[in-house]
Parts: C-alpha cells; sequence; structure tokens
C-alpha cells in the first residue's frame, strides 16, 4: 500500500487516479476535477466534480502509463469483457502499478503493460470460475 499523499502533493487537475477505500469498492478509475476542504480535512474532487475523497484513498497513476493502459485495456477488452469493464479498470491499475517501468520506448512499455495486463486478467478470470474469451 503507498503512503498517504500530503496534500501539498496533490495530483493536478486532469490527473489518472484510482481511488480505493472504504467509500469505493471496488477502486474506481477517475480524474482529478479539482480539490477543496470538507470540515476542515482536505479532499479531492473527482469525476463529474460531484464526488469526493481524502487523500489517503488516491492513488496516482502516472500520466504516461495511464496513456499506455488506456491503448491496452480498448486493445484487450473483447478478449475479457468482464475484468477490463469500466468499473472494474481501477483494480487492473493497481495490480499492474508496481510492475510498470518507463523506459520511454512506447512500443516495449506498451508490450510489458499489455503482458501484465493480461496475465491480472487470466488471474481473475480464473478466480471467478470464467474462462477467457480469448487472449493474446
Amino acid at each position: 500500500m503507498q503512503p498517504a499523499l500530503k496534500f501539498s502533493q496533490a495530483p493536478e487537475k486532469g490527473a489518472t487516479v484510482v481511488v480505493s477505500g472504504f467509500a469505493c469498492q471496488p477502486p474506481h478509475l477517475t480524474t482529478i476535477t479539482g480539490r477543496g476542504t470538507k470540515d476542515g480535512s482536505p479532499i479531492f474532487h473527482h469525476s463529474d466534480g460531484a464526488s469526493w475523497t481524502r487523500p489517503e484513498d488516491i492513488t496516482i497513476i502516472p500520466a504516461r502509463m495511464a496513456g499506455l493502459m488506456a491503448d491496452v485495456c480498448e486493445g484487450l477488452h473483447d478478449c475479457y469483457p468482464a475484468v477490463l469493464a469500466d468499473g472494474a479498470k481501477g483494480a487492473i491499475y493497481l495490480a499492474v502499478l508496481p510492475s510498470y517501468a518507463d523506459t520511454g520506448n512506447d512500443q516495449a512499455d506498451y508490450e510489458a503493460l499489455r503482458d501484465a495486463v493480461e496475465a491480472e486478467a487470466r488471474r481473475l478470470e480464473s478466480e471467478a470460475g470464467r474462462s477467457p474469451n480469448g487472449g493474446m
């Protein structure tokens, strides 16, 4: 688990984040729309701006990874529709984040993320007792 963010480390508006914690199960992939305070504590607004969360419930996804992951998830969606459904992507992003290394090589980084996402999708489908619809 990542250490809690300090409010000064706030993700920028438009940053891709995964929100997890008591208020959001399963982890939810979203975008930061702003920040503020609630009852004297810092909060981050996300999605439509009406939703908010505490700093400790946010995992920031590096911008380059977010772009590559969007392509990976789109490319693998037909093979793993349940696992890569919009509401389930947050868990996938969190699962592959530790293995992400920004080498600066778009193709190599895309392939590494694709392989990690596919391995996680297969693991999740196996746990759920489903067979994948295909694979790369």
